[in-house]
């Protein structure tokens, strides 16, 4: 699958996973396409080039890109294996406005808020999520207490 063509269903695992996401939001929350759709014509609009480098991984391919130190996202942690982000770099027109990198970058992040998302500027990107970090790591904490809770197979009489 390329970069240029949203997935129909979230790849959130592969066959050597354990875990198994759930859908990805580009599947049943368009909220994040329409920013990411935003994000770009409104760049474009400005001259401004905003390149897409990353939307869904597998929890391998997060595994991989932590391990190398290039997310801080331990694997079935990410809100990209769940379609819930997206990296975006700033690739041309930046000199017109005498603007750095890392100012673009800002103004990335500024620009997912005002469109109804949450961001963190990176060094090398803008991480565009939906959900805050707070929020985030909130849910990975529910969801790591709700499965290692034992379920009996046969309830008490």
């Amino acid at each position: 699958m390329g970069l240029n063509k949203r997935p129909a269903v979230n790849p959130g695992h592969c066959d050597d996973c354990f875990f198994q996401s759930s859908a990805g939001i580009y599947d049943y929350l368009p909220k994040l396409e329409a920013v990411e759709d935003q994000i770009t014509a409104f760049t474009k609009s400005v001259g401004i080039t905003a390149t897409v480098t990353s939307r869904l991984r597998t929890c391998c391919e997060q595994s991989a890109l932590y391990r190398s130190g290039q997310s801080k996202a331990a694997p079935t942690s990410s809100q990209h294996e769940f379609g819930f982000a997206f990296d975006c770099v700033p690739t041309s027109g930046l000199s017109r406005y005498g603007a750095s990198k890392a100012e673009a970058i800002a103004w990335l992040v500024a620009l997912a808020k005002f469109f109804g998302a949450d961001g963190i500027a990176e060094t090398t990107h803008a991480h565009i999520q939906w959900y805050t970090s707070d929020q985030w790591g909130r849910f990975i904490r529910a969801r790591d207490i709700a499965s290692s809770i034992p379920i009996p197979s046969k309830r008490p009489k």
